[in-house]
């Protein structure tokens, strides 16, 4: 793909975004923005912030605003489910983002201004379904872990409660395996 898409104006508009000639003023994605610092030149399908000095092409803005189309993530195909990861307290973290054709997984987590940036640089990695799993756990319910999250909504399809990790089979962390004080249930690994 040698153009943007024509979404992509359309996103930056939509983080307070405004025309000014051959520009669009917009909310950086790499910063806490509160003024429009970022601007993208729509002839040389560049940006640049002018607060954080974060800079790129359209492909890397793309991808930092949540469109995926980085030449890795374009490989992906297309989106085919997203799974969201909550905290505790319910509050989205992350997603896992399951793409087809081929079928490909990658994560990603909100910008702050509606959009996604493709990576988990400083998100705490929890198990999926969180405030699910805590209160079937308090309730004394036994939980399954799924090799991943399309199984574990498949065990939920048939009545039973389900967690999964982020990245599926084998990318288990340290930590994850703690229960709640006071929970009475039980985690049980699936087969």
């Amino acid at each position: 793909m040698s153009n943007p898409p024509k979404e992509l104006e359309a996103v930056l508009l939509n983080r307070s975004g405004s025309r000014r000639g051959k520009e669009i003023q917009f909310l950086c994605p790499v910063h806490d923005d509160h003024n429009p610092s970022a601007s993208y030149n729509i002839e040389k399908h560049a940006w640049i912030c002018r607060a954080c000095n974060a800079h790129g092409g359209w492909k890397n803005l793309c991808d930092r605003v949540g469109l995926g189309l980085l030449p890795s993530a374009s490989k992906r195909g297309r989106i085919a489910a997203t799974y969201p990861y909550h905290d505790a307290e319910d509050n989205l973290l992350y997603q896992v983002v399951r793409k087809d054709d081929p079928k490909d997984f990658f994560q990603r987590r909100p910008d702050g201004q509606g959009g996604w940036i493709s990576n988990l640089k400083g998100v705490e990695r929890i198990l999926f379904r969180l405030p699910q799993l805590l209160a079937a756990l308090e309730a004394g319910k036994e939980v399954f872990i799924a090799e991943g999250e399309k199984d574990v909504e498949n065990l939920k399809a048939l009545g039973l409660e389900a967690t999964t990790n982020p990245g599926g089979a084998g990318n288990w962390r340290q930590g994850l395996h703690q229960l709640p004080p006071r929970s009475t249930g039980r985690i049980a690994p699936g087969q």
